[in-house]
């Protein structure tokens, strides 16, 4: 990953290239700890690649998959009075969304 700033490179860019190194000297150092990204949400999926890939263990997605759980919630609560087939049914949904999250950034 090229640190040094050229005419194409915004300030945002270079922060965010800054806490990567960052995460992989904490990671370098602390091999042990398994750091933890919040609130991963607005990252894109390259973005996503790259975190893992500097040594994030862990990443929370917060919004995204709350909104779809509770989506799936709805609309298998209104066709199901078992709520253990609703609940089967609400893991199945979620499941399939975070795998194509997945699938999409390459993980």
């Amino acid at each position: 990953m090229e640190l040094l700033p050229n005419s194409k490179t915004s300030e945002t860019e270079l922060l965010y290239r800054l806490k990567l190194v960052a995460i992989q000297k904490i990671v370098k150092r602390y091999p042990d700890v398994h750091l933890v990204l919040h609130g991963a949400d607005n990252l894109k999926s390259d973005e996503i690649r790259m975190v893992i890939e500097s040594g994030i263990k862990k990443i929370n997605f917060g919004p995204k998959y709350r909104m779809s759980y509770l989506e799936s919630l709805r609309r298998h609560s209104a066709r199901e009075d078992d709520p253990r087939i609703v609940k089967e049914n609400v893991i199945k949904d979620l499941s399939e969304c975070v795998n194509n999250y997945c699938i999409q950034c390459g993980i």
